[in-house]
């Protein structure tokens, strides 16, 4: 092989190195974000209405997931959807 193809497979293995190092950096940042604590479900009293807003956008009570099910089971069977 020669010197200059050495070198450049030598230059594509550390651009493909660089490549899969930032992208197992970049994964895991993009995955929290997606579960920023800033999201959160937000209960509408006066409309029995629970949206998944910002935390700083919220009119309502911050309610957990669980609670934000238990109303949306609720309201389902009071209010059933026409077919």
């Amino acid at each position: 092989m020669r010197k200059h193809q050495a070198r450049n497979r030598a230059n594509r293995l550390s651009l493909a190195g660089c490549a899969f190092l930032g992208f197992s950096v970049m994964a895991p940042l993009s995955a929290t974000a997606n579960q920023s604590p800033d999201v959160v479900n937000c209960y509408d009293a006066k409309r029995d209405h629970v949206q998944i807003v910002l935390r700083s956008d919220c009119a309502g009570e911050v309610v957990s997931d669980e609670r934000a099910e238990a109303i949306r089971q609720r309201r389902d069977r009071a209010y059933p959807r026409k077919a």
